[in-house]
């Protein structure tokens, strides 16, 4: 894989410019590179943008793990990786969730045609507040909120479920003629 490797002290990005190896990735590894630049065509727009392409720190360990990447990262081993590759392993894409407050979306299939399933947050510590934020973002955007956490040395996925409290039902009011 042509693939340039850059270490920053958040990791490793990868770096490329091979809309096929683009695609390859999406396809048959459910990896989404992050576009970067403008098509020639279109320099001053910003809706759709082309090589090169950009993968994140968990992507690039991702590949190396499979023997696809050679150059060693400098990364620690981090529990959300694990999550990251778990979900990954099991046919999910994933997308980073920042915007919705939590550190991935869930997608089912390929985000050009499904949406997101669920949002998911890996466990840190989580106040009744920030939970009840996620459960409001996770219902406005009609999403399940999903919380990743370690059980005996295994990701264990725990979806967070909300129910309305039932009403007592009101008779109608009665039509006056």
């Amino acid at each position: 894989m042509q693939i340039q490797l850059k270490t920053e002290p958040q990791g490793t990005y990868g770096l490329f410019e091979d809309v096929e190896l683009m695609v390859h990735l999406r396809k048959h590894l459910r990896l989404l590179a992050t576009s970067l630049g403008t098509l020639p065509q279109a320099p001053s727009q910003n809706k759709v943008l082309g090589p090169p392409f950009m993968l994140t720190p968990f992507q690039v360990r991702y590949l190396q793990e499979l023997g696809l990447v050679s150059q060693a990262t400098t990364s620690e081993p981090s529990f959300a990786y694990e999550v990251f590759k778990l979900l990954t392993s099991k046919f999910y894409y994933l997308k980073e969730g920042y915007k919705f407050g939590v550190d991935f979306l869930v997608y089912e299939g390929d985000p050009l045609v499904c949406h997101a399933k669920w949002l998911l947050l890996v466990q840190r510590t989580l106040t009744v507040q920030k939970l009840v934020e996620l459960g409001r973002i996770a219902n406005y955007s009609k999403k399940q909120l999903v919380i990743a956490y370690e059980h005996n040395s295994q990701v264990k996925l725990k979806l967070i479920r909300w129910t309305q409290l039932h009403q007592k039902r009101q008779k109608p009011v009665p039509r006056v003629h």
